[in-house]
């Protein structure tokens, strides 16, 4: 009977390696949707000094060299797309979301959604909106509204076992209503 053989130095280098390359690919895909704040060029070096290596020692099987070839053709493919959208970035062209600075404007329309508890300037736009300036209905001040925003928000959760509530500005015969929706 053959026993089986045990995993060399470089079968657990390329399973390393191929670990790496998932980790590299991650978090390439993390810097370009704002979630890491810097790219993962230390990852990238890593990787670089990792493939040099096995390059220099004696592979014993083909199997082994056709696995480090295909995982340098993988990262080489990575790398390419990471410095094509990187130059798209600086560029103008791909924004990434963490570095746009400008104040995006809250559709009440659309609603807002609250889970725990409500972001302020959220808070703000629908009551801005509900309120603001036509001094309609009764007026009732900012936090009282917040207030009543986060207990309605808790009623209707533990009500309906959502997660969160979408509150959102309509008009029904030329009045403004404040509607909820469990989500």
């Amino acid at each position: 009977m053959v026993e089986p053989e045990a995993p060399s130095q470089h079968d657990e280098s390329l399973q390393t390696l191929d670990r790496d390359l998932k980790r590299f690919k991650i978090d390439f895909e993390r810097f370009f949707s704002g979630n890491l704040a810097t790219p993962p060029d230390q990852l990238r070096q890593n990787i670089q000094k990792k493939i040099h290596l096995l390059r220099m020692e004696r592979l014993r099987t083909v199997a082994q060299r056709f696995q480090l070839n295909t995982l340098e053709a993988r990262f080489n493919t990575l790398c390419v797309q990471f410095n094509r959208r990187l130059r798209e970035q600086e560029e103008g062209g791909g924004a990434r979301e963490a570095t746009v600075t400008r104040e995006r404007k809250i559709d009440t329309s659309q609603g807002i959604l609250i889970a725990e508890s409500p972001d302020k300037k959220a808070v703000r736009a629908l009551y801005d909106d509900l309120y603001g300036g036509s001094g309609r209905g009764k007026k009732t001040d900012f936090d009282s509204f917040q207030v009543y925003l986060e207990k309605q928000t808790a009623k209707i959760r533990s009500k309906t076992g959502c997660g969160q509530v979408r509150f959102r500005i309509t008009s029904e015969d030329g009045e403004l209503k404040l509607k909820a929706k469990p989500e």
